[in-house]
């Protein structure tokens, strides 16, 4: 069982770093990333990365060397660690909708590397993709909670042409 959720985002990634206070030279940061990694909002009204985003950072970088892959790097921002098998991602800014099945690969490798020699235990994934594509005035965002055996699936189903 999995629940997918489009809609508009909250903010764009100009909104998203204000609302944050963050300094505004990691805005220059959003403006050369392909990809950025940001932080979530919590019950808590505060945004915390979850503990694996240094560890998913890390693996996008290795598998993917033709697009840069930026992470908010601000001391105010707090790790957040989450006890349990599931696999809790932060929010994955793009730049351009082209670039979300890109994303989606890595998001699915990162989802089995994590998962294999676990056998049947059953992972839930938590991740956020929001989408800023000037060029194409696309401005939108996909949440997924589910069963990580049926994250690239669902994620298969998606027509990137009709994310408008």
């Amino acid at each position: 069982m999995y629940n997918l959720e489009y809609g508009e985002p909250v903010t764009n990634i100009d909104e998203y770093i204000d609302v944050m206070n963050l300094a505004h030279n990691i805005k220059d940061k959003a403006d050369i990333s392909d990809i950025l990694v940001l932080p979530k909002k919590f019950t808590d009204e505060k945004y915390y990365y979850a503990q694996e985003t240094i560890d998913f950072v890390k693996f996008c970088r290795e598998q993917d060397d033709k697009h840069q892959i930026g992470i908010l790097d601000n001391e105010d921002v707090m790790v957040r660690s989450l006890h349990s098998a599931d696999i809790w991602l932060p929010v994955i800014w793009i730049s351009e909708n082209i670039l979300l099945p890109l994303v989606i690969g890595l998001i699915s490798s990162y989802i089995y590397d994590k998962t294999k020699g676990r056998g049947k235990e059953p992972t839930t994934v938590d991740v956020t993709i929001q989408i800023n594509d000037k060029k194409k005035g696309i401005n939108k965002s996909i949440h997924y909670n589910g069963d990580a055996t049926t994250f690239k699936d669902t994620f298969d189903k998606i027509d990137i042409n009709k994310l408008k």
